[in-house]
């Protein structure tokens, strides 16, 4: 029998400490998975926690926290959902900076693709959102985020992190351009190659139409003028 995967749903903005501690953001996770939840079961923190099946120590700090937390990322801001086993394995061990890095990029592509089977996208906002940020824009270079920022904005790093995930997490990758690249999680890599190719016909075949009214627009131009004189 296939064993139920139970996930977690959250605000990306929540990761922004992650690489500072990693225990407490995902606990953060919890809480606000468990409080928004609540809220299909008459706002019962319990009934919540057993739908997630996570003990809770104290339902009203639960409860607090996951208010708290709500008011704080408020805001409208991309989410994910992480699977429960997921989230145990990166609390009860011990992950490097590298793993963390990893399990913050999953989570960004995660919330790029949301409920697609797959999308275009570039390394600037798969990094913004690692970092907690929806967009490459909104990132604040905090003193604690910085260093970090620079850091898995070089190249060898990014593409380091996302070969793992390729590797090890299930992701697909098709095309490596300046402009950006395909990902997925569920589409096969010949289909992704599919899509790409056919995108790339269909830009080809509009520049194409493009130079050719271009060219009548001049052509045009040039006979009036030359029936004027």
């Amino acid at each position: 029998m296939k064993k139920e995967i139970i996930y977690l749903n959250f605000p990306i903005s929540i990761l922004r400490d992650a690489f500072c501690d990693i225990k407490k953001v995902l606990h953060d996770v919890v809480w606000y998975a468990i409080y928004k939840q609540s809220r299909y079961y008459g706002d019962s923190i319990g009934a919540a926690a057993v739908f997630f099946r996570i003990p809770l120590v104290c339902e009203e700090t639960a409860k607090t926290q996951g208010e708290i937390l709500h008011i704080l990322h408020s805001g409208k801001m991309p989410s994910v959902s992480l699977d429960k086993q997921k989230l145990l394995e990166f609390y009860t061990q011990e992950k490097s900076e590298f793993e963390i890095a990893c399990l913050c990029a999953f989570c960004a592509i995660k919330s790029i693709i949301g409920s697609k089977d797959y999308v275009f996208t570039n390394k600037a906002l798969i990094i913004a959102r690692m970092f907690g940020f929806a967009k490459p824009e909104d990132f604040n270079d905090t003193d604690h985020l910085q260093e970090l920022k620079a850091k898995y904005s070089q190249r060898y790093h990014i593409d380091r992190v996302i070969k793992k995930l390729e590797l090890e997490w299930g992701l697909r990758k098709y095309g490596n351009n300046n402009r950006g690249f395909y990902l997925s999680f569920s589409e096969k890599h010949e289909s992704l190659a599919k899509i790409c190719e056919n995108n790339k016909l269909k830009n080809k075949l509009s520049q194409l139409a493009d130079i050719k009214r271009l060219a009548k627009e001049k052509a045009e131009k040039e006979l009036k003028e030359q029936q004027l004189k």
